[in-house]
């Protein structure tokens, strides 16, 4: 039973270095996956994130649109270069608001283990739709 345990928690963990494998490997081809604060960001305001891979505990000030909900991690103006109406509001968590909205349009949030290869997108990626 142990035995059957511990294949389980390691199956887990393979899993879990192979997402983030293809999550680094793709993003730094350009193709299919960003990271970092800003562009995954840019990606969940534009609804284009399948999979959102955050390192556990990651926690971010950030700025909302008071229009339109758009999410970014520095303020780039007073108003949202998304709609262009909104003000820009500080929020205490931008990650959580960027969960939220990945999970509103039906796309997956994986949480991980710190990992070396994460730390240096300041924890955050994620493989895009289309």
């Amino acid at each position: 039973r142990e035995k059957a345990l511990q294949m389980g928690i390691e199956a887990a963990r393979e899993a879990e270095n192979d997402l983030i494998d293809r999550l680094v490997t793709s993003a730094a081809k350009l193709s299919g996956a960003v990271l970092g604060l800003d562009d995954t960001f840019d990606a969940v305001n534009r609804d284009r994130v399948k999979t959102l891979v955050i390192v556990e505990g990651l926690r971010h000030e950030g700025f909302v649109c008071s229009n339109c909900g758009a999410l970014y991690a520095s303020k780039v103006d007073e108003t949202c270069p998304l709609c262009g109406e909104g003000k820009l509001e500080r929020t205490l968590d931008g990650i959580e608001l960027a969960v939220n909205a990945v999970m509103r349009h039906n796309g997956d949030v994986n949480v991980v283990r710190p990992s070396p290869k994460l730390e240096k997108a300041e924890g955050i990626g994620a493989i895009l739709r289309y």
